[in-house]
């Protein structure tokens, strides 16, 4: 910035603080007492600016919380839990609270933040995106087989 410029700015602020923060003579420019008080808050606030923006930035690298999940049983226990150990050990400070049900569940009333579903999402009120496929075999003994049929 040019010299003049700064000088503006500075006249500027000083008006809208209702306040002398410079002593300018020809030879000199000095801080008036006002001015130094200003100057500390300024930098006191501006070191706290900055410190909330570090924790906030930390925060973004490193979540931490607590998230609600609801899925079916079956899914949990296939695939779900035992992948826990490896997500934990990524992201230590989120606990996991599974709500393990068939039921579709309604998420407002539940308080869950999201939910694992298989099939179709029929409740057009939720923003669904697919993360993965999920296959079920029906398997059955030959001896179950020939006494009550082929299961469907």
């Amino acid at each position: 910035m040019t010299v003049a410029s700064v000088s503006r700015t500075v006249q500027a602020l000083e008006t809208h603080l209702g306040a002398r923060l410079l002593n300018r003579t020809t030879r000199s420019v000095s801080i008036t007492e006002d001015g130094e008080i200003y100057y500390e808050r300024c930098v006191r606030l501006l070191g706290e600016v900055d410190e909330m923006e570090s924790v906030l930035a930390h925060s973004k690298l490193s979540p931490k919380g607590t998230v609600r999940v609801s899925l079916p049983a079956l899914m949990a226990k296939s695939t779900i839990i035992s992948a826990l150990p490896e997500f934990f050990e990524a992201y230590p400070d989120v606990r996991v609270e599974m709500c393990l049900t068939d039921k579709q569940v309604d998420i407002i009333e539940t308080g869950v933040d999201c939910v694992i579903r298989v099939g179709a999402v029929e409740d057009i009120g939720l923003v669904a995106k697919h993360i993965g496929s999920y296959s079920q075999v029906t398997a059955a003994a030959p001896s179950y087989t020939e006494k009550y049929g082929v299961p469907m």
